[in-house]
């Protein structure tokens, strides 16, 4: 594999795929430590995560729990570069989830402190609200997506977004397959600050 990384080092080759990890870990660590061509840095540079300036501290990410977080809707990752709205749909008076009304204030306590540019709006003005941005964040569970679904299709439409669904993922087939969907089974604000950091790729 040392010939083949030198190999590729003296061609410039800025991309090499292998099917082995292994092999392609070893390539990769002979290019970093040995290219004279400086295809590493350009790769690097091609990578979202290196040229990203927003990454919230560690002991942030470490307090989040990921596990019940299932994607149900692949997507791309959001930018953390870009200023990003975050629509909360259980702070509604009309959601059938009575102990819906806590979580929402919890939540943006805790996303202050991981450094990303976020903007936060309720279910009643959401509508308005997210017209200026192109990535958008809606949390909420499949109760509040009755009779709101098309208005969510449609304010999301041409947007970069993802719904984070606390509840079971009975409505992921409402919304449109260009919005993606993270399904937590829990309104645990940890738990949903987990699937947020995963909407934006830290996960």
């Amino acid at each position: 594999m040392k010939e083949v990384g030198e190999l590729a080092s003296r061609a410039g080759a800025d991309i090499l795929e292998c099917v082995e990890i292994e092999n392609a870990t070893e390539i990769s660590m002979h290019l970093e430590m040995k290219d004279e061509q400086a295809s590493a840095r350009r790769i690097s540079e091609l990578l979202p995560e290196k040229k990203s300036t927003v990454e919230p501290p560690p002991d942030v990410l470490n307090a989040f729990s990921i596990l019940g977080n299932t994607v149900r809707k692949t997507f791309s990752p959001l930018d953390p570069e870009n200023r990003t709205a975050v629509v909360y749909l259980d702070d509604t008076r009309e959601s059938l989830v009575s102990d819906s009304f806590t979580n929402a204030a919890g939540i943006v306590s805790r996303l202050k402190e991981t450094g990303l540019k976020l903007d936060s709006f309720t279910s009643e003005d959401f509508q308005a609200g997210i017209e200026q941005y192109n990535q958008v964040i809606v949390i909420g569970r499949n109760e509040h997506l009755k009779e709101r679904y098309k208005a969510l299709n449609a304010g999301l439409k041409a947007k970069r977004s993802v719904f984070i669904s606390t509840g079971v993922p009975a409505d992921v087939g409402l919304l449109s397959d260009e919005i993606g969907y993270i399904s937590t089974y829990s309104t645990k604000i940890d738990t949903v600050l987990g699937a947020v950091l995963r909407a934006f790729g830290f996960y």
